[in-house]
């Protein structure tokens, strides 16, 4: 695909799965995704459909598209969310959005408990391990460490509060 028409594609093609998610009968017509009436079912059990999270780095682009369709950002490692989320926070509210109900989940995050509490003090709600490729003998290891922060941070060792 043309790099330059990226963000316009991955818009379109996730409001054209939006209306089938949540349309009886849905069309789209668009610059790359177009579809005559069409049917869908099962539908998701989501409602109003599945959880749209967006990755990419911050910037006024990336935080239009957020508030435009989105339901929560993948920041990559969490640099830089100090003055990200204040900036999305205010894209957000200006757009209307509920800023309480929008995700952040940085991803490839290594387990350290200082970034585990910055990050629960900033309302990060959940975070994706950047686990190493191996055997489980290798893999386990690093697992079980990653669980013992987030049971330090959290004292329960399921989810970020």
């Amino acid at each position: 695909m043309e790099w330059t028409s990226r963000r316009d594609r991955v818009r379109e093609h996730v409001l054209a799965m939006r209306e089938l998610w949540t349309s009886t009968e849905a069309d789209f017509k668009g610059e790359h995704v177009a579809y005559q009436p069409s049917w869908q079912w099962p539908k998701p059990t989501q409602r109003p459909h599945p959880p749209i999270w967006l990755g990419g780095g911050s910037g006024p682009r990336n935080f239009a598209q957020l508030v435009e369709y989105a339901d929560g950002w993948i920041p990559i490692g969490g640099r830089g969310l100090a003055q990200a989320l204040p900036e999305l926070r205010a894209a957000l509210e200006e757009g209307g959005r509920d800023v309480g109900s929008f995700d952040i989940v940085p991803f490839g995050s290594t387990p350290d408990v200082g970034k585990f509490e910055y990050f629960a003090q900033t309302g990060v709600t959940e975070v994706v391990a950047n686990a190493p490729p191996g055997t489980p003998d290798e893999v386990l290891p690093f697992l079980d460490a990653y669980a013992a922060v987030v049971e330090q941070v959290t004292g329960t060792g399921e989810t970020m509060p």
